[in-house]
């Protein structure tokens, strides 16, 4: 080692010990100045604190009376036997009970307006004091088809504001955090969204966080009611219900076909065609279709894919259902099949809801299916889309799909009254008559083909609520089932007309137009 250097490398201490007593009162009045800084920092935060409490010392906490809360959460089990009471009268949905201004109150969701079920709720009731109301989802369509007529002369929405779209953004965002807390806490929740639009279809001025309920007034017993403001932003209470869409109608297998598990009085509809990694050839449908409600229960329960706890299972599908025909024809077993939520980012939705099943056919499905193009991100950001589909209920129709996505709940003979929730999902409008009804559930929903782009696969209808419809994404599906979407191939006539619709009016164009009409003429040929 250097020896200049051994020399500086000793000199050290005793330099360090110079500077210290050099810049001794400077150090300490720096030290002084940082302790009177954090002093004065505590003391202020010593104030507020002090303050909070004072503040708090107006408000008396009591704890609940233990007896009074097991009392009011009693009052809910008016239904001691839900399948029992489900196989006995189908038109029951679910119930709420709780308190609709002051007074104990039931109400009974029923699908029709069936005296049976009305009658026999009324004599359980009548010992418990409880004032009754019903809700019956048919006699609610009248109003809702004029709703939805209001629909068909929609606004023509311009481009959202960056200001508008970020607090859309942000609101969404607020939603993801919240959701599973407020679907756990509220039994009478059933959707949480952000609303951009009014009533009559104009924009909003501002978005605002959008909670739906069974009954805006009947609070729940045992619970609270929903709240006002989400982390400072005002939020909007709406009444909706839900259902799942089982049901009839046609003799060949295609899209939109009807479908129904064996031995079983179920139905839907078929989806989309496609063959899996095995190169299995099949179709998609709803998974609450191709699944009895015990199986529908643990699949939502494990959070698994069906194909990993059912190993070598045989749940077969028939063709038409047994609503329509006795003597169905079995068409294929259900080989994968997912219900719930799976992970994926998506705006503020950490999830997203998949309710869809895949049916492995075991008869031959004809080559003339492609691969059908899905819908992306890119093709969402168009305002005013229109979508289609063709279900076994209502054949083929049109809706217009809503901006975004959001977060529902479901109750009702699927899931047992068990609190279930699908997030993340799309949301189509009605556009003068309804877009689905019962046993369309399963259909596969389109991006409509347009001059500028083909039809493409947007996902599985599976739900729906007043003048509304909900479909899970096509793209996790594929994804999580490792599936190929495959769609019929288009005749040469319609080929023809896209390709002329495309072509403009040079007259370059024009003989390449022709030379392809000839060409496809002498294929026809």
């Amino acid at each position: 080692m250097d020896i200049k250097f051994e020399k500086q490398i000793s000199q050290f201490p005793q330099g360090l010990q110079e500077f210290f007593l050099e810049s001794k009162e400077s150090i300490k009045q720096e030290m002084w100045s940082s302790i009177e800084n954090d002093m004065e920092s505590t003391k202020k935060e010593l104030h507020d604190i002090y303050s909070q409490i004072v503040e708090l010392q107006k408000y008396k906490f009591e704890l609940p009376d233990q007896e009074k809360v097991v009392k009011e959460w009693k009052r809910r089990e008016v239904i001691k036997d839900r399948d029992e009471v489900v196989s006995q009268f189908p038109s029951f949905l679910t119930y709420i009970a709780g308190r609709k201004n002051g007074v104990p109150t039931i109400k009974f969701f029923l699908k029709e307006d069936d005296e049976n079920a009305k009658r026999h709720f009324r004599n359980i009731c009548a010992a418990t004091q409880l004032k009754l109301d019903f809700f019956v989802a048919r006699n609610n369509q009248t109003e809702l088809k004029q709703s939805s007529e209001n629909n068909g002369k929609r606004h023509i929405h311009t481009k959202l504001s960056k200001k508008f779209e970020m607090k859309r953004k942000k609101m969404l965002e607020i939603i993801g955090r919240h959701e599973d807390r407020l679907l756990a806490s509220y039994s009478n929740l059933v959707r949480i969204g952000v609303r951009i639009e009014n009533k009559d279809g104009s924009q909003c001025i501002d978005p605002c966080i959008e909670l739906f309920c069974l009954d805006k007034v009947i609070v729940s017993s045992g619970e609270h009611m929903l709240p006002e403001q989400l982390e400072g932003y005002p939020v909007v209470i709406s009444e909706d219900f839900y259902m799942f869409l089982s049901c009839q109608n046609c003799n060949s297998l295609n899209n939109g076909c009807s479908i129904g598990r064996h031995y079983d009085n179920s139905a839907g509809s078929i989806g989309f065609f496609f063959k899996n990694c095995l190169s299995e050839r099949g179709f998609l449908t709803a998974a609450h279709v191709a699944l009895n409600s015990k199986e529908l229960n643990e699949l939502y329960d494990s959070t698994e894919l069906f194909s990993k706890r059912n190993e070598g299972s045989n749940h077969k599908i028939v063709h038409p259902s047994y609503q329509e025909k006795i003597d169905a024809t079995i068409i294929g077993n259900v080989s994968e099949a997912f219900c719930g939520n799976h992970e994926k980012k998506l705006g503020g939705f950490n999830y997203t809801g998949i309710d869809a099943a895949f049916v492995k056919c075991t008869s031959e499905i004809e080559e003339e299916m492609f691969a059908m193009e899905i819908a992306d991100e890119e093709d969402l950001r168009i305002k005013n889309l229109h979508v289609s589909k063709k279900g076994t209920a209502t054949g083929e129709t049109t809706g217009l799909l809503h901006e975004g996505t959001l977060t529902f709940k479901i109750d009702n003979k699927y899931f047992d009254g068990v609190f279930t929730s699908f997030k993340g999902c799309y949301v189509v409008q009605d556009i003068k008559t309804a877009f689905c009804d019962d046993g369309d559930s399963g259909s596969g929903v389109f991006l409509k083909e347009t001059k500028n782009q083909p039809k493409k696969a947007l996902g599985i209808l599976f739900a729906n609520s007043n003048s509304k419809s909900y479909v899970c994404d096509i793209k996790k599906i594929v994804e999580l089932f490792n599936l190929e979407v495959y769609h019929k191939n288009p005749s040469v006539v319609k080929m023809i007309k896209v390709f002329m619709a495309r072509l403009g009016k040079n007259i370059i164009e024009f003989f390449i137009m022709m030379a392809f009409c000839f060409f496809c003429l002498y294929l026809l040929c």
